[in-house]
């Protein structure tokens, strides 16, 4: 039967969101728990059993710096045998921190005991919002009495001042202990306004609404005037009196900003206008709210505010700027080249830098700065002529052939495939400078240039070395090294042929034509698999060139892996 009542004691329990618990004091002072609901466990880590064999196993698990006031507490309600309530702190058997509240009526018994029935509930979650308002209340009023440049004062329903900050000391020349007690209207209300003051502080208090803001001229302590715009707040708590905040800013200060933000813009816009690159700023949607005079002479527009690009560029140019301006958004910043058809026709090049300007509470813009590059860019071309071009005939000269030759070796390695190198050395050039002059040999070289690149494919480069030395480069050749070297004298053979014929050069408008003749030596080296230095193919190649020469000039000489047998001597 009591085993029964206990299980139905525990089933009660378990309802209740807290420990229920009985214990007994007796007359001698000692105590002990007589009954623990099973929730003891979660709260302390203990057994009820535990609990009620020895009490130190829950009492132990209270703090150290709460236990003097929880024992003094619970002795006070068993002395008075007056209802106990305590709010105190544990420490679990597992580390964990809790706020618990015990609520318990202490009954005198007949034997002089005092029996308690109570229960223990989990206040941990108020407690912290409690001191989290307690510390966002201090937060909040630190924040009010140290804010700089804002005066912020609090005043009761009868216009009693009990909140004063620093600005407004600053700005009304009394200080906090001067302020607080006193009211408002005494304060820096001027004698004409106070009538209307004061009823529209019985209006607020009166429907909560808060006094519209506005700008007042008010009174400091020494009498003098000064221009605020004062704002107001209505602050009411449950269970607290309700508050009037007012929130005065010194005009002359924003005044002052205004001004200043204004010769800002003007030198900002004026800068902009004298700027030699075009600048512009577009809202989130596309829309210009900025172009500087150099972009609108560019584009040929004037009235472009509120436009987007859309309206002011081709379709296929805007549509791709659009797509630029996305990137840049999401990025933050973005370096585009793009061409632009000017007002005046032409097509120019720009660099464009589009960064992302961020603003607070508002949506980003998108800035940008583009300079005229297309000269620029011309003259880098020039430059990269100079570097890799024969400023005479316009082949490649020897950095660019090793660089295209890199490329064809490795491509023949990987196809297993054969290259083929052609140094072309004209007979007897020396002659013809000499009879004629440099400005005909310069023609010269220059017809020879032309019919050895109108003998060769596309894909092959001929290149000059300096002189009157050419080279022809011939890559994809058969994988076959004989086949690959039967190939490279055909070629060979059709520049001897072509250059063989007769030229017909005129040195200048007006003057007669000279004709002259000049024959060409070609020293061919091959090699198989793309496996060599650059360096040792143009050396073979040289090598084989000079006998040629030695073997009577217009001729080819073949050193390679795999000579025609009819090569060797022409």
């Amino acid at each position: 039967m009591l085993e029964r009542l206990r299980e139905q004691l525990d089933m009660f329990a378990a309802t209740i969101p807290g420990v229920v618990y009985q214990f007994v004091v007796r007359a001698d002072g000692e105590w002990a728990f007589t009954y623990v609901s099973p929730v003891v466990r979660s709260f302390f880590g203990v057994s009820p059993e535990d609990a009620c064999a020895a009490h130190e196993a829950m009492s132990e698990c209270v703090v150290p710096e709460d236990r003097a006031a929880h024992h003094a507490s619970v002795n006070e309600a068993n002395r008075r045998l007056q209802p106990w309530q305590h709010d105190f702190r544990i420490r679990s058997r597992s580390g964990e921190l809790r706020w618990l509240r015990g609520q318990a009526n202490p009954t005198a018994q007949a034997d002089g005991s005092v029996l308690w029935h109570g229960v223990l509930t989990d206040i941990t979650a108020c407690k912290q919002a409690e001191m989290a308002m307690q510390v966002s209340e201090t937060r909040f009023r630190n924040l009010l009495h140290s804010i700089p440049a804002v005066a912020v004062q609090g005043y009761t329903e009868d216009g009693t001042t009990h909140f004063w900050n620093k600005a407004s000391e600053q700005l009304y020349g009394y200080t906090a202990e001067e302020a607080i007690g006193r009211k408002l209207l005494d304060l820096i209300i001027p004698a004409e306004m106070r009538s209307g003051v004061l009823a529209a502080i019985r209006e607020m208090f009166a429907t909560g609404q808060p006094i519209p803001a506005g700008e007042l001229s008010l009174m400091r302590k020494d009498g003098s005037r000064i221009d605020v715009l004062s704002s107001h707040a209505y602050v009411h708590v449950p269970g607290q009196a309700a508050e009037m905040f007012c929130v005065d800013v010194d005009l002359s200060e924003r005044k002052l900003a205004e001004s200043r933000l204004q010769e800002s813009e003007q030198r900002f816009c004026q800068f902009m206008e004298t700027l030699p690159a075009a600048a512009f700023i577009k809202d989130s949607d596309g829309k210009v709210l900025f172009m500087n005079r150099y972009l609108a002479d560019i584009l040929g527009v004037r009235d472009w505010q509120g436009k987007s690009t859309l309206d002011l560029l081709p379709p296929r140019l805007a549509e791709e700027m659009l797509a630029d301006d996305e990137r840049a958004m999401a990025a933050g910043y973005q370096l585009t080249e793009e061409q632009v058809q000017g007002a005046d026709g032409q097509l120019r090049l720009y660099q464009t830098h589009k960064f992302r300007i961020n603003r607070q509470g508002a949506a980003p813009l998108l800035g940008g700065i583009a300079l005229d590059i297309t000269e620029r860019k011309r003259l880098e071309a020039q430059i990269r002529e100079l570097a890799f071009y024969d400023p005479l005939t316009n082949l490649p000269n020897r950095r660019l052939l090793f660089d295209r030759l890199s490329l064809v070796a490795a491509a023949a390695k990987r196809a297993a495939g054969s290259v083929a190198l052609l140094l072309i050395d004209l007979d007897n050039f020396k002659s013809v400078n000499d009879k004629h002059g440099h400005d005909v040999g310069d023609l010269l070289l220059l017809e020879v240039a032309r019919r050895i690149a109108d003998s060769v494919r596309e894909t092959d480069t001929v290149a000059r070395l300096g002189g009157d030395e050419f080279v022809v480069l011939l890559g994809d050749l058969d994988r076959d090294p004989a086949t690959a070297a039967e190939q490279a004298q055909l070629v060979a053979e059709k520049i001897l042929q072509t250059a063989a014929a007769p030229y017909i050069l005129k040195p200048a408008p007006r003057a007669a034509d000279i004709e002259c003749r000049c024959t060409v030596s070609i020293g061919i080296a091959t090699v198989a698999d793309g496996e060599f230095r650059q360096g040792d193919i143009l050396r073979r190649a040289d090598i084989a060139m000079y006998r040629a020469k030695s073997a009577g000039r217009n001729t080819i000489f073949f050193l390679g892996d795999c000579a025609p047998a009819a090569s060797k001597a022409f």
